[in-house]
C-alpha cells in the first residue's frame, strides 16, 4: 500500500538474453491534498502560504476560447470537493476538460483586492501544472438559491429552472477584458 504524502521511486528494466538493463529512476508523489483542504487554510485570514506537499489532482473548467475569462493567465480547476482559481505567471492554453496535477507547495493563497475579492493562487508557474489526460466534465445541477448562497463558487454548474433575459442571450461572461453581468 502507498502512504499519503510520501515520495516513491521506481524504474523499469528490460531482460534480454539474460542481460538486465535498467531505465531512469522516476519519482512520484501520492495525491494527498483536496481543493477543500486548500480552501480551509484561508479560514480567518486574507493571505496564507500553502504548506509543503500540497499536490492536487483536478480538472480544468475554464475555457478561454469562449471568453469566460478576462486573461489567458487565468485558470479555474475543480475536484470533487471544490473549485480553485489560479493566476499563472504566463499565458496558458490548457483546454477545458484536461485533468491535471498541480503542485501548490509554497504558493500563496489570497483574496485579490481584499476579502471581498476573488480567492486565488497567484503567480503560479506553468511547470507546476502537469497534464494527466482528458475527462468528460458534466456540470453540477444547482438551483438559483444555491447560486445566490455561493455554495458552488468556482465550480462548473448548470442552473435549473432559470432563463437568461432575452437582451443578454448573446453575451459572454467577458467582453474585451472585463467581466459582464448576465440577467436571469
Amino acid at each position: 500500500n502507498l502512504n499519503p504524502g510520501e515520495e516513491y521511486y521506481y524504474r523499469s528494466f528490460v531482460l534480454h538474453k539474460g542481460i538486465r538493463t535498467y531505465g531512469e529512476v522516476k519519482v512520484f508523489k501520492t495525491y494527498v491534498t483536496t481543493i477543500a483542504e486548500i480552501l480551509e487554510m484561508i479560514q480567518g485570514n486574507s493571505k496564507v502560504t500553502i504548506a509543503d506537499e500540497a499536490l492536487i489532482r483536478a480538472v480544468v473548467i475554464s475555457n478561454i476560447s469562449i471568453d469566460n475569462l478576462y486573461s489567458r493567465k487565468a485558470l479555474y480547476v475543480q475536484d470533487t470537493t471544490g473549485g480553485l482559481f489560479l493566476y499563472c505567471n504566463e499565458d496558458q492554453s490548457i483546454a477545458f476538460g484536461t485533468e491535471v496535477s498541480i503542485d501548490l507547495s509554497g504558493q500563496t493563497l489570497e483574496y485579490y483586492q481584499g476579502t471581498l475579492g476573488t480567492l486565488e493562487v497567484n503567480d503560479l508557474s506553468l511547470d507546476r501544472i502537469k497534464k494527466i489526460g482528458e475527462v468528460d466534465v458534466q456540470p453540477i445541477a444547482i438551483d438559483a438559491a444555491d447560486l445566490v448562497a455561493n455554495k458552488y463558487e468556482r465550480r462548473y454548474v448548470s442552473i435549473k429552472d432559470v432563463q437568461v433575459a432575452e437582451e443578454d442571450l448573446s453575451k459572454t461572461w467577458v467582453v474585451g477584458n472585463k467581466h459582464t453581468n448576465i440577467k436571469m
